[in-house]
């Protein structure tokens, strides 16, 4: 099993655990090869500066200076990412590809090896076709596609049989909603939608075409129009006033005939009313319907004078009413919640909505609300779960003056199907709670028999082929610094002994440096302690290194750089706090700096404290080059 090919969300779906995901997610970003490093120049450096740097690494690395058959292949291999990246740095289009993406990124790789296969015109048409591809790829997946069905079932007379009645269940609606949204350009979208509805042998449905344009970052609008009868348009305006309050007003004519009636105004303001804290207030006032001297036939007003003169009662339109509902919101990371205030001719009503997060995969939602003016209530929970890539599947109950409902839903990509199954045609706590255990009690039963021991094993087998590659490119990367210790060892040991020549202890010479977890390692041995490298500890040598870097008495490594990316080194506790222990000489006095990775290198300083060489730990191989140097200085 290869680890890249689970993207990211099937990655959430195996680690339910932060860290684990993290870890995880480490496992599989692979070290990359820092080219300034590599050169040991600075991030701004000039084409000089990479050009001396270039030449002067040649002068050690390049297979011709390396007679000895091993010396020769470490150094080859070594010269391939020297000349790599000098080939990126050197070339400004590159360069820049390079600071923008990083060194993986498809224009950096196309550009190093087009000119070796493709002429310039076929490269640069290559080129124009993989961005073509990628902008249409890019807008293919910006139209957005929704769906949803909801299937009403009643299967109240299937479990409770009523006098005589047979037993079965009933299909009481069937509801389907669709819409597609598609970018003509980066501020305007044109969508379409539709929806059908079934009651009994009775249906409607409509299409409306959509049409959203974003004016400024402040200011968006859209129009939209149904295409079948009744045709009815809307407009509505969004703007943002400041950065704590947000304002819509929405003008809709409804009508069968154009222009029958004054469009109903909807005006809505939130603002945040609490300073850094995710408080907000929403008010929204809508005007129903209205008349303008002689404009307006189907106003509330007519429908009842209708009613009286004609001594019926006609079904009257709650949308003719005059509204307004107020309230609050609050959330968090994990959390939203809000409660609305609303009252018309028709209700008095509060609702309270909560949302909760339950670790990364589940939804908890309730919900209640209460109508004083018509008497009725509605209660409802509901859970959803990711269960796959993608995929949500989701319960809950809703007890109301309607009745007790079980609700199932499932969502895929943007495709939803709700299921509401009336257990009951009255609220009744007794059906609630059995319609709330059974499917909770069978949804644990799996989750426990099939989903968490197929995550487990899923999760195993992702973390061994993660581990089991990174291992194998760490061992590579090991293998790499051995073989450029290999070539370095001589080039150090001439300029240890260049350094040491020098009249009054001017020359700089490294005497041990340590790379990896070193403050543990100084925490475990003891202050004062000589240090000396540990595998146990992930602390490794880098005395030799860390002296080729030597230039004229200075040594210099830019703030900025990973350590682990310089020549001769590599890193020994991925993800882990390292830093760099260097200890040198310099006109007679041994100091000592400890730095974190990436902070930088700059030696010799006047502020770095002074140790005693007893608290300098030597390992076999630095003693070696010592040897050696000490050999060389007397011939």
């Amino acid at each position: 099993m290869d680890p890249n090919n689970f993207p990211d969300v099937a990655r959430d779906l195996l680690f339910d655990d932060d860290a684990e995901s993290e870890q995880a997610q480490q496992l599989l970003q692979l070290p990359q090869d820092d080219f300034y490093a590599i050169l040991n120049v600075p991030r701004d450096a000039t084409p000089e500066q990479i050009k001396d740097s270039y030449k002067k690494l040649c002068m050690v690395f390049h297979p011709d200076k390396n007679p000895d058959p091993d010396a020769k292949e470490a150094a080859e291999k070594q010269f391939q990412k020297i000349s790599r990246a000098f080939e990126v740095l050197s070339d400004p289009r590159k360069r820049t590809y390079l600071d923008l993406y990083g060194p993986d990124c498809p224009e950096l790789k196309g550009l190093a090896v087009g000119p070796v296969l493709k002429s310039p015109d076929e490269i640069r048409a290559d080129y124009e076709n993989r961005i073509r591809r990628e902008n249409l790829a890019r807008l293919e997946s910006l139209i957005k596609q929704r769906g949803e069905a909801t299937v009403s079932l009643d299967v109240s007379k299937l479990l409770f049989q009523v006098d005589d009645e047979p037993r079965e269940m009933e299909v009481q609606s069937f509801n389907l909603r669709y819409a597609t949204d598609m970018p003509i350009d980066e501020t305007l979208v044109v969508g379409l939608s539709g929806k059908m509805l079934t009651r009994g042998k009775f249906g409607s449905g409509n299409l409306r075409t959509v049409v959203r344009k974003t004016f400024s970052r402040a200011t968006k609008g859209e129009a939209s129009f149904h295409l079948l009868s009744p045709h009815t348009s809307s407009v509505k305006v969004d703007h943002v006033l400041d950065d704590a309050t947000d304002t819509s007003v929405s003008l809709e004519l409804q009508s069968t005939r154009p222009l029958a009636m004054p469009p109903t105004i909807t005006v809505g303001i939130q603002r945040r009313l609490l300073k850094n804290r995710p408080v907000l207030g929403f008010a929204r006032l809508y005007s129903g319907h209205y008349r303008l001297g002689s404009w307006g036939t189907g106003d509330l007003a007519t429908q009842i004078s209708e009613m009286v003169q004609t001594n019926r009662r006609p079904v009257i339109d709650k949308s003719s009413a005059t509204s307004f509902t107020t309230g609050l919101q609050w959330s968090t990371a994990q959390s939203l919640s809000y409660l609305a205030l609303a009252t018309s001719m028709f209700e008095q009503a509060v609702t309270v909505f909560h949302q909760h997060k339950v670790g990364k995969l589940t939804t908890v939602e309730l919900v209640g609300a209460l109508d004083a003016r018509q008497g009725s209530f509605t209660a409802s929970w509901k859970v959803m779960h990711r269960v796959a890539d993608h995929t949500k599947l989701g319960v809950g109950v809703a007890v109301s003056s309607g009745g007790t409902v079980l609700n199932l839903a499932g969502d895929h990509l943007g495709q939803k199907l709700n299921v509401p199954v009336t257990v009951f045609p009255a609220p009744n706590a007794v059906m609630a709670v059995v319609a709330s255990v059974i499917p909770l009690a069978a949804a644990g039963a799996a989750y426990v028999a099939v989903l968490e021991p197929r995550r487990r094993r899923k999760k195993a087998a992702f973390l061994a082929a993660a581990r089991a590659r990174y291992e194998t490119i760490l061992a590579e990367r090991r293998q790499a610094a051995d073989d450029a210790l290999r070539v370095l060892t001589p080039t150090v040991e001439k300029k240890w002994a260049d350094e040491s020549r020098k009249p009054e202890g001017a020359g700089l010479t490294v005497v041990q440096a340590l790379y990896g977890k070193v403050k543990d390692l100084q925490a475990r041995v003891g202050a004062g302690a000589p240090l000396t490298p540990s595998d146990e500890m992930c602390v490794i040598d880098v005395t030799v290194p860390v002296m080729f870097l030597v230039d004229r008495s200075t040594l210099r490594v830019d703030a900025g750089t990973r350590f682990s990316e310089l020549l001769g080194f590599y890193d020994p506790c991925p993800w882990e706090d390292k830093q760099l222990l260097v200890t040198y000489s310099f006109r007679g006095k041994l100091r000592q700096v400890m730095v974190n990775d990436q902070a930088g290198l700059v030696l010799p300083l006047r502020t770095h404290p002074i140790v005693e060489p007893s608290q300098v730990g030597y390992s076999d191989k630095i003693k070696a080059v010592h040897e050696a140097v000490k050999a060389r200085s007397s011939s």
